[in-house]
């Protein structure tokens, strides 16, 4: 077993430096975001949760008249982004303002990215250096 120390100042044990998928960390905090994206009428699918060197997600939706289908991504250094694909592609686009935003915070960006694809807001250059990251992120702690 090895001892992965992330850049945000944790350490997680497991096999290949990380936890199972099951066990992530951030697993909790993915879930409520997908939650929050559902009860706005968009269809999810959790394509991966993960963490070897730096804790990461990648989400797949869906508009509900399946005209846009969006890749959704997080990772703790680099907050979410998202990417339309389909019809009309777009970059990917960053939402600037934490590592963990609220989980309707994050909805509600997605909703407005996919209402103005041609907008696109600023994000600080940078990394996201949270310091109470495994704190912010045990708050949407799921049991199994």
């Amino acid at each position: 077993m090895t001892t992965t120390h992330h850049t945000n100042g944790h350490t997680v044990p497991g096999e290949n430096g990380g936890p199972a998928h099951a066990d992530s960390p951030h697993r909790g905090y993915i879930l409520a975001v997908t939650e929050a994206l559902s009860l706005r009428g968009l269809s999810v699918t959790v394509a991966l949760v993960g963490g070897v060197a730096v804790w990461h997600a990648d989400l797949e939706l869906a508009t509900v008249d399946r005209q846009t289908a969006v890749l959704l991504r997080w990772d703790e250094l680099s907050g979410w982004s998202c990417q339309t694909r389909g019809a009309q592609s777009t970059p990917a686009i960053s939402f600037g303002v934490s590592a963990v935003p609220l989980p309707t915070q994050v909805a509600v960006w997605v909703e407005s990215v996919l209402a103005h694809p041609e907008f696109r807001p600023r994000r600080a250059q940078g990394l996201f250096l949270t310091p109470d990251l495994t704190a912010r992120l045990g708050r949407y702690q799921t049991t199994a």
